[in-house]
């Protein structure tokens, strides 16, 4: 048989095909399935990257949801108010001078409600930028799945 660009081709006949040894299958790589090294180190950094962010959220999540950001009922102060109240001026101005002038009032420490809801803001910052990574390798990941490589 002639092919079209002039060479001769020897086609067997379909009894001939019987006597033909047959080829050994290879696999065959489409074009842009194949793996190259770009496409499997934005795979894995993205995979990296997921995994970093959702550890991260993990390790802010669990103490976040710990916290008592409640403020404490308000105490009752009158039993207290009644007494100093009864008190002479002299008496009070004594208690004064034991109490706060020896000891002072000492530095501020907020209410532990106050310092919960500090931490709790600082975590949530935390998870906010986590899931932001994870977000990010996760489509890192998905891109490098999705879009195949230009043919060159």
């Amino acid at each position: 048989m002639t092919c079209r660009c002039g060479a001769a081709v020897d086609v067997p006949s379909m009894r001939g095909l019987r006597d033909l040894e047959p080829a050994e299958a290879k696999p065959v790589a489409r074009p842009g399935q194949s793996w190259n090294p770009g496409r499997g180190a934005v795979f894995s950094a993205g995979l990296f990257f997921a995994a970093i962010g959702l550890l991260t959220v993990g390790y802010a999540l669990l103490p976040w949801s710990r916290l008592d950001t409640a403020a404490p009922p308000p105490a009752d102060l009158s039993q207290a108010y009644a007494t100093i109240d009864k008190m002479p001026p002299a008496e009070a101005l004594a208690t004064w001078d034991e109490e706060v002038k020896k000891r002072g009032l000492g530095p501020y420490v907020p209410p532990p409600y106050i310092m919960a809801r500090s931490m709790a803001r600082t975590l949530q910052t935390i998870m906010l930028v986590g899931g932001a990574i994870a977000l990010l390798g996760t489509a890192a990941t998905a891109s490098s799945l999705l879009f195949r490589p230009r043919r060159s």
